[in-house]
């Protein structure tokens, strides 16, 4: 049962950080940040072939208010 609920944990880690890249890959960063983006980007494209066989379900769980979690993350950036 702990293995299912680690599973379903690193799925939805997985799939928050693959949308957080995403969404990173839209701003200007500094070069060290590209390159953290990129060892991010490898380690998660390993996680995706162990995780589930070859496939990684995109976990679309939402976030209190209908947004993902990655995405409040950025709600009140914009508003400063």
């Amino acid at each position: 049962m702990e293995s299912k609920r680690q599973s379903v944990l690193m799925e939805r880690l997985v799939s928050e950080l693959s949308a957080l890249l995403k969404l990173l890959d839209q701003e200007a960063v500094s070069p060290a940040t590209a390159d953290k983006m990129t060892s991010v980007r490898n380690i998660l494209e390993s996680v995706q072939l162990s995780v589930n066989g070859s496939d990684v379900y995109m976990n679309s769980c939402l976030y209190g208010n209908g947004t993902s979690f990655v995405e409040s993350l950025f709600e009140d950036f914009g508003r400063g």
